[in-house]
């Protein structure tokens, strides 16, 4: 029977608890703070829990009964909760709120919005008719469906985070050009009174580009960024991720058009509206290149670093393997205008047919250890790397390192010093893994040492 990557969400929820009580390990994430909504179908419902948690006997934490807020959606299939994001939006030292709701059809159908509520928010519960957000932001494009992505950083440096949304769903009216071309929609951080409460942002793109068209709005206060192509689905800003890349002080803005194999970085500046955008290509095949974006500073120099997933990249005699392409942050990378896959300066390798190593990207911080660990996901890996068509995924963690640790292609199994491996045949005795099983799945612990105790001096 095929498993689909979410077994190896079960494995490590019964793995990762056990290692993090050894080795503190805290968890950081790019673009998905939180996953889509079970309430969707009903207009959806964001919670927010404080200490009022409880865990589960596979380590899995549940909110209880003593939830202190839920925010109720109002519009029937409007997905309310899809997407949710954190940070400080009006710099006044408090989180704020973002929740999407990218099936809303207030302004048109389909077009999306995004909720903002500036915190402190209060205990209790309400309805968003009742108590409506501080910042309602519409899409102004039919089936845009904004907020299938959703990001907080400060672009600016004016201590007041961005708010950046995706759509990589956006379908422009232009039979010439792109289906699906996506967008991105970067509303600069403000403080209340927030544009009057609402923006409804644009319908059409002021002008078509052959790659990308950028677009102000609102003065300024708004940047539109539309995915342009002929005659190809592109789903610009299907992935978003943030950090200082170039060693300036900024967070820079990274997203991807990944049907279109390229990756995009926005320097961050003190210019704004002025923008700088960087464009990385993939040069042979169709990768997917830029599926998944993490931005953290995996050799510990102070200056983030760029990993970018490309899932259906192909090593020799590897259909769809796939691979993790990094590139090291430096002062001089924003001196480019252009790059290719090519030019990183590392590449994690999938080692066997279709294991799609590269699907999703995180980063784990350790106490006591200076570099992040990062973990790789490959839901599409079978048992023992046979082509059987019995996916059954897997999740690699790999510590960072100096540069100088890392070869310029190097594959997945020689760099991982843990993985967990999908398994729905019967777990056999097996020198050097260990054995679980949860909810009648069963998985593999595949260690580079011999025991697990070996495993966690590299943590």
């Amino acid at each position: 029977m095929k498993k689909s990557v979410a077994l190896v969400v079960v494995a490590l929820a019964l793995i990762l608890p056990s290692l993090a009580s050894q080795a503190n390990l805290s968890f950081s994430h790019s673009p998905h703070t939180v996953s889509p909504s079970a309430l969707a179908e009903k207009g959806g419902a964001a919670v927010r829990s404080t200490e009022k948690i409880t865990a589960n006997p596979l380590g899995i934490k549940v909110v209880d009964d003593a939830t202190d807020l839920i925010i109720k959606g109002s519009l029937p299939q409007s997905n309310m909760g899809y997407r949710m994001a954190v940070g400080d939006f009006n710099g006044d030292g408090d989180e704020d709120l973002a929740i999407s709701a990218p099936s809303d059809s207030t302004l048109t159908q389909q077009g999306g919005a995004v909720y903002l509520f500036l915190g402190p928010l209060p205990p209790g519960g309400f309805d968003i008719t009742i108590r409506p957000p501080d910042l309602t932001v519409y899409g102004g494009l039919e089936g845009g469906k904004i907020g299938q992505s959703l990001l907080f950083s400060d672009l600016t440096g004016d201590g007041r985070d961005e708010l950046v949304i995706g759509a990589p769903s956006t379908i422009y009216p232009v039979s010439l050009w792109t289906t699906v071309g996506g967008a991105v929609y970067i509303i600069q951080g403000d403080d209340p009174p927030v544009y009057g409460g609402r923006i409804d942002l644009p319908a059409v793109p002021s002008a078509y580009g052959d790659t990308y068209s950028v677009q102000t709005y609102l003065g300024g206060a708004v940047v539109c960024i539309w995915g342009l192509g002929p005659q190809k689905n592109v789903y610009t800003g299907y992935d978003l991720s943030a950090g200082d890349l170039n060693g300036d002080g900024l967070a820079d803005l990274v997203f991807s058009r990944p049907e279109a194999s390229s990756t995009h970085i926005l320097w961050g500046t003190f210019s704004w509206p002025s923008v700088k955008i960087l464009t990385i290509n993939m040069t042979e095949g169709d990768g997917l290149f830029g599926r998944a974006l993490l931005c953290t500073d995996i050799d510990s120099d102070g200056v983030d670093d760029l990993l970018v997933g490309s899932p259906l990249y192909s090593p020799p005699g590897l259909q769809e393997a796939g691979g993790v392409f990094l590139f090291f942050g430096n002062s001089s990378l924003s001196d480019n205008t252009s790059l290719n896959d090519t030019d990183a300066d590392v590449l994690i390798e999938g080692t066997s047919y279709k294991m799609r190593l590269g699907e999703d990207l995180s980063g784990l911080k350790v106490s006591g250890s200076r570099y992040v660990t990062l973990a790789i996901s490959a839901p599409g890996e079978e048992l023992n790397g046979e082509a059987v068509g019995e996916a059954v995924g897997s999740v690699y963690l790999i510590r960072g390192r100096e540069r100088g640790y890392f070869e310029r292609e190097q594959p997945v199994s020689q760099l991982y010093f843990l993985k967990v491996l999908g398994d729905d045949a019967e777990a056999e005795e097996d020198g050097g893994c260990g054995e679980g099983g949860a909810g009648g799945y069963i998985f593999k612990i595949h260690l580079r040492e011999r025991t697990e105790e070996q495993a966690l001096k590299l943590l």
